[in-house]
């Protein structure tokens, strides 16, 4: 699970061209998803946006940086942070989830542009809800086009069924829509799973 995940984030450190995933072969990239939906389902949902929390204020303090490789890499450090006080198991699925949020944070400049974060901050009191707000809309659209597609054929504790069809719907919507494979497949995680009813 740790090698894959150093595997992915890798790449997004160097962020090489847009469809770098694709270089990898399908059976890595559906393995990476299958470990990524057990490590987020295998916390609470409240679990989950505290990681989301802790590293978009770091990101907006310590983290803050024009230079891509510079923002990724102190992220990466402070995500293994916010692990350190856990070991084996959960240490390694909190790395994998924080993987997944990390995607997540990069994906949310390309998602929503300047100008419109510009016209979030001017129009709404509390900017941060508002964002939220507007990045789980585009999640949810990307989630009801997965809800709809052909690929879209699992059972609900699938995982391997999940990560097969997830990666084969990336690959097609990202082709079709300018959105590359890892933001894809992030977002769509993060929707699937922090929208769960939780027992």
């Amino acid at each position: 699970m740790i090698a894959l995940r150093c595997l992915f984030i890798l790449f997004l450190v160097l962020n090489v061209a847009r469809g770098w995933a694709l270089n990898y072969d399908a059976d890595r990239r559906e393995a990476y998803i299958e470990s990524a939906l057990a490590s987020l389902y295998g916390v609470k949902v409240t679990t989950l946006w505290n990681s989301y929390k802790y590293l978009t204020t770091v990101e907006r303090n310590e983290c803050h940086s024009g230079i891509d490789r510079l923002k990724v890499t102190c992220l990466i450090e402070a995500a293994k942070r916010g692990c350190s006080h856990l070991s084996g198991a959960a240490k390694s699925s909190c790395l994998l989830y924080s993987d997944v949020i990390l995607i997540n944070k990069l994906g949310e400049d390309k998602m929503i542009s300047p100008r419109e974060r510009y016209s979030i901050m001017m129009e709404a009191g509390d900017y941060r809800g508002r964002f939220i707000q507007e990045i789980t809309y585009l999640y949810a659209t990307l989630a009801t086009e997965y809800g709809l597609s052909k690929e879209n054929q699992c059972e609900v504790n699938d995982l391997r069924c999940f990560g097969r069809s997830i990666n084969q719907f990336c690959v097609s919507y990202g082709s079709r829509n300018d959105l590359s494979w890892q933001y894809c497949v992030g977002g769509l995680l993060w929707f699937i799973v922090t929208h769960r009813t939780e027992r």
